[in-house]
C-alpha cells in the first residue's frame, strides 16, 4: 500500500529532526527512580554526551538522508514501520549510511518507532512510552 505525500513528508522531517537531537530513553519514570537501574540511567546521559561531543550532521548530510528516506517511502512496497532499537533498523541504516551519517549507538533515538496506519503516522519515542500521533487524517464524513 503506497503512503501519502503527507505521510512521507511527516516521516522524513520527523526522523532529520531527530537525527538533530536523539533522545537515549530506555527507562520508565518509575524505573527512573528505582536504584537498581542507576547503571542505564549513566547510560543514558553518556550517549546524550557523546552525541552532543559528535555535534548536529551537516546540512549537506542531512539533505542526502532526507532523500533516501523519500525514496524509500515513496516506493511501491514503503515499509509499514520504521524503528530503532539501540541502532537503525535496515532502511533506516542504510539511508544513513549512503548519506554519511554515523549509525552507531549516540547517532538514532533509542527505542523509538514510527508507523504509518489509516492514512496518518504514529511515533513513539523511548521505552515505554506513549504512541503519538504526528499525522492525523481526519475521518471522512458519510453522506
Amino acid at each position: 500500500m503506497a503512503l501519502s505525500q503527507a505521510q512521507i513528508e511527516t516521516a522524513v522531517e520527523w526522523w532529520a529532526a531527530q537525527l538533530k537531537a536523539p533522545e537515549f530513553k530506555t527507562l520508565s519514570g518509575e524505573e527512573r527512580n528505582d536504584p537498581d537501574t542507576v547503571g542505564v540511567a549513566i547510560a543514558e546521559a553518556v550517549a546524550h554526551k557523546l552525541n552532543r561531543e559528535q555535534g548536529p550532521p551537516a546540512d549537506e548530510k542531512m539533505e542526502a538522508f532526507k532523500k533516501g528516506l523519500r525514496k524509500i517511502l515513496e516506493g511501491d512496497t514503503p515499509p509499514h514501520r520504521l524503528d530503532v532499537d539501540y541502532h537503525p533498523d535496515q532502511n533506516l541504516g542504510m539511508v544513513a549510511q549512503a548519506a554519511g551519517l554515523p549509525t552507531e549507538i549516540t547517532s538514532f533515538p533509542w527505542k523509538t518507532s514510527m508507523w504509518f496506519r489509516d492514512g496518518g503516522v504514529q511515533v513513539r519515542t523511548g521505552y515505554g512510552a506513549p504512541v503519538s500521533e504526528i499525522l492525523k487524517v481526519p475521518p471522512t464524513s458519510q453522506q
